[in-house]
């Protein structure tokens, strides 16, 4: 009767045993990636235990089409825009898609072929996000940010347009009045007026001096003739 509870005894440690041998190395990954439509998108899953690595495999759950794989081999990708981020080991498994398109919206699992270890795997949902949309800075303001004055200030200004137009028109005709006078002679050329008293005296001078020499010239004349 008591060799019964040692032999269940001896089963269960040998059970424990197996499940440690065979048990699950510790996988780190990301649940939940979020993306922009054309983006990037970075899944990420790392083996950290001690054992050698065999393969990592990278499948579409929902296709269940396998879409990156690295083992011993020449790696296998499905398409050229994935592409696995550590060059040529395997403990880091994790892979760029880029661009992400609509198709890639769905659920992944990494999984892990370790020796000496069951094969153990992650599962990872990659979730498309819409881009918000692009805002463009207004090139002009708007009419509420002028202020209230400004039809009061155009107007001032119109009126100082105006005063400075007619200056410069009546500078013109002033230019025009000079030239003229300028040409026919009467802008420098002015006569003083005359003193009528004096040119009478002058005349009366002019005159009596005529009359004197009149006179000589008859008393010469006489003078001279030859008596009979």
């Amino acid at each position: 009767m008591e060799s019964r509870p040692a032999s269940r005894t001896f089963s269960v440690l040998s059970l424990c045993a197996i499940l440690l041998c065979w048990g699950s190395d510790p996988i780190t990954a990301d649940q939940d990636v979020f993306v922009y439509s054309e983006g990037e998108a970075l899944l990420t899953c790392n083996y950290t235990g001690d054992r050698v690595v065999n393969s990592i495999k990278w499948s579409n759950k929902s296709s269940g089409k396998i879409i990156a794989e690295r083992s011993t081999g020449k790696d296998y990708i499905s398409e050229t825009r994935i592409t696995f981020m550590e060059s040529s080991g395997k403990k880091d498994g994790s892979i760029k898609i880029n661009p992400v398109h609509g198709w890639d919206n769905g659920t992944y699992t990494c999984s892990y072929d370790v020796q000496g270890k069951m094969p153990t795997e992650k599962t990872i949902t990659l979730s498309l996000i819409p881009r918000p949309p692009t805002t463009i800075a207004p090139t002009t303001k708007p009419l509420s940010t002028k202020s209230a004055c400004t039809p009061c200030r155009e107007a001032r200004n119109c009126w100082k347009i105006l005063i400075a137009i007619l200056v410069i028109f009546v500078l013109c005709i002033i230019a025009v009045i000079i030239f003229y006078l300028y040409k026919t002679g009467n802008f420098c050329n002015k006569q003083k007026p005359r003193n009528d008293e004096f040119d009478e005296e002058v005349q009366k001078f002019r005159n009596s001096r005529k009359d004197e020499e009149d006179q000589k010239g008859s008393e010469s004349k006489a003078i001279k003739k030859p008596e009979p």
